[in-house]
């Protein structure tokens, strides 16, 4: 299927920033009550504004004016999921520190108009921001390493316990960008580029249950490049893929791959840019995309398709 295609004129969000915006979506099929069910859009500030931003899609086309989440911040961006908290389902965010130089990794969860108490990933610390997905019960967080290391590390929690982090960097994996993990049934996929020099998009799996995951070893997807790590999200049986191009190239490319098979093609969206990478997510049967603009356009952008 071609996912360049059917999406919804692009239109501006009130809201500005250096790195890209993240959807975090609490589908309906996890909602309990269904009016849990929310999509969230998170991002740090413009320029010196290190302060962690947010709203909130109000399911008629309009999000809600931005507010600032309460004595967190980061250089970079954040990155979430969604998890169990009392009777209902909120998001749990992950980020790297302010500079200058807090290059530790943060986490908390609730609902984000409310006062968050953040608390560091034990040992963690990323030049770049971290990523987390919920699977089988645990959340799982990946990171690239503290500058001039380019591993990937990473780390999990169960509800109500500390995180535990694997003292070894997973095996065999490098890349100078934050990488992308997503749950799809049984399996947690990672995709991420690779080291300084590496354009390729790479991915591994694993099947989540442990601490420490397991991951298959890495395929190359040849013919796509990016500087930034991909997004992806699960689609209509689909795993969607959308990154930046390499280089000047700031177009948003996406693809598409069934059961781990590497995808075969990869198509621009028409009309849509971003100097720095896209944020895809599902919700309501619908994938949405975030994104800022180029050059010097700090503009958050979105749009959706059915």
């Amino acid at each position: 299927m071609n996912y360049a295609q059917l999406w919804t004129s692009q239109s501006t969000y009130a809201g500005a920033t250096n790195d890209l915006p993240t959807l975090v979506a609490i589908p309906s099929a996890y909602a309990s009550p269904a009016s849990d069910a929310r999509l969230y859009m998170f991002w740090r500030g413009l320029r010196e504004d290190q302060r962690l931003f947010w709203s909130q899609y109000d399911g008629t086309g309009h999000w809600s004016p931005q507010r600032v989440i309460n004595g967190v911040g980061s250089n970079c961006r954040p990155s979430g999921c969604q998890v169990r908290s009392g009777n209902e389902n909120v998001p749990l965010l992950v980020w790297r520190g302010i500079e200058p130089g807090d290059h530790q990794i943060w986490w908390a969860f609730g609902h984000p108009e409310e006062q968050w108490f953040q608390n560091t990933i034990p040992g963690a610390g990323s030049s770049h921001g971290p990523s987390a997905a919920y699977a089988n019960g645990r959340v799982y967080a990946v990171w690239k390493g503290v500058p001039g290391d380019q591993r990937i590390w990473q780390a999990s929690r169960a509800p109500n316990e500390d995180w535990v982090m694997d003292p070894r960097p997973i095996p065999g994996v490098g890349t100078s960008s934050s990488p992308s993990l997503l749950a799809v049934g049984d399996r947690l996929y990672m995709f991420w580029k690779g080291i300084d020099g590496d354009h390729t998009i790479y991915y591994s799996w694993s099947q989540p249950g442990g601490q420490a995951l397991p991951w298959q070893p890495q395929t190359r997807i040849d013919f796509v490049g990016t500087t930034f790590g991909p997004t992806a999200a699960d689609y209509n049986g689909d795993i969607v893929l959308a990154w930046r191009g390499s280089g000047s190239d700031n177009n948003i490319w996406v693809t598409s791959m069934k059961n781990g098979t590497p995808p075969t093609d990869q198509t621009p969206i028409p009309g849509r840019g971003t100097a720095v990478g896209p944020s895809i997510a599902v919700w309501n049967g619908q994938l949405f995309m975030a994104w800022r603009g180029i050059g010097d356009d700090y503009t958050i952008y979105w749009a959706k398709r059915p």
